[in-house]
């Protein structure tokens, strides 16, 4: 037997509006008009807005510019770390070297450690040529003048020419009222004080200059001298330019520069 079918759901009753007031169909009419207008705006405004291709272009190039910004100072901190690692084995390097440069034996070996961090230039590569043999100090230099004088002057000697040059120079003095003075004079004495003189004031230059005035027996005589003394002046006039280049690098430093 079958299952009676469910009883018809009851119809609503409009009857009230036939019954109700005019007034009170019109006040209800209203009431559901207002309340759809203001569910809609509510829906409107909590609806999310639509995005504009355009702002999301813009905002696409903001984010990489400052992501390109962001890997350019990157960038410029890993190559300033850099430039001062550089720089700080530079300054190293010519210390060492400086010092090994003093050393009258050679300094072949502290030269190759060094050109692996200084900057390449002409004078590193001439130094070269300098290392193997070396050069005496300036103070070894001055120390050992008083016997190259002394040498020059015994080769004088030997070939008479010492005395002959100072009894000419004594004749000239009393012919003309005057007596020759040290180290004004072109004797061989005079040139010797001239060059004990300015190497006295530090003029390693000025005195190997000096001796080139000698006569022939003297000038051989200091020849092994005036040999280490250029080539300690080669020496450091090759450093002070290889220093001069790697203050230039220190100089690129930021915040290196004086203020």
């Amino acid at each position: 037997m079958s299952d009676p079918a469910p009883p018809p759901s009851p119809s609503p009753d409009h009857s009230w509006v036939r019954s109700a007031p005019l007034w009170a169909v019109l006040a209800v009419v209203l009431l559901a008009f207002i309340g759809g207008w203001v569910a809609a705006r509510s829906a409107r405004r909590t609806a999310p807005a639509a995005v504009q291709p355009a702002t999301v272009a813009r905002e696409l190039a903001a984010a990489n510019r400052a992501v390109q910004a962001l890997e350019a100072r990157v960038a410029r901190l890993e190559a300033d770390q850099a430039l001062v690692a550089r720089v700080s084995a530079s300054g190293l390097a010519i210390v060492n070297l400086t010092a090994a440069a003093e050393n009258p034996s050679g300094f072949g070996p502290a030269l190759a450690a060094a050109e692996r961090s200084l900057p390449a230039s002409p004078d590193l590569v001439a130094l070269r040529g300098l290392a193997a043999a070396g050069a005496p100090t300036r103070a070894g230099l001055t120390e050992a003048f008083p016997a190259v004088a002394a040498r020059a002057r015994a080769a004088l000697r030997a070939e008479g020419g010492g005395e002959r040059l100072s009894g000419l120079g004594r004749a000239l003095g009393r012919v003309f009222g005057q007596e020759p003075t040290q180290p004004r004079g072109v004797g061989a004495e005079a040139v010797l004080a001239r060059a004990e003189a300015r190497l006295a004031s530090g003029d390693l230059a000025g005195a190997t200059d000096a001796l080139e005035a000698l006569p022939e027996p003297a000038r051989a005589a200091a020849a092994p001298w005036a040999a280490d003394a250029r080539r300690r002046l080669e020496i450091d006039r090759r450093l002070a330019a290889v220093r001069l280049l790697a203050l230039g690098q220190f100089a690129a430093v930021p915040g290196a520069a004086p203020r």
